[in-house]
């Protein structure tokens, strides 16, 4: 299982969010926001944590949950 980097991408997008803005609101820092979106680094329950604040706290559209950015081995089949 992984932070799914596309849904990052598209919802930071929505948000109007640079990766850099993103990693200050959310406390990550944007060398692992960049890894997460590219696909290179899976991400920890914290990171996705704090990326969902960071996403919600955007103030633009539905609220995010971490569980929902997790994406699962057998989704990527």
């Amino acid at each position: 299982m992984r932070i799914d980097g596309d849904l990052i991408r598209w919802l930071r997008d929505q948000r109007g969010l640079s990766v850099n803005k993103l990693a200050r609101m959310s406390g990550v820092s944007a060398e692992t926001v960049a890894a997460i979106e590219a696909g290179e680094y899976r991400g920890s329950p914290e990171c996705a944590r704090r990326l969902a604040s960071g996403l919600s706290g955007a103030g633009h559209g539905e609220p995010v949950l971490a569980d929902d950015l997790w994406l699962y081995e057998e989704d990527l089949a």
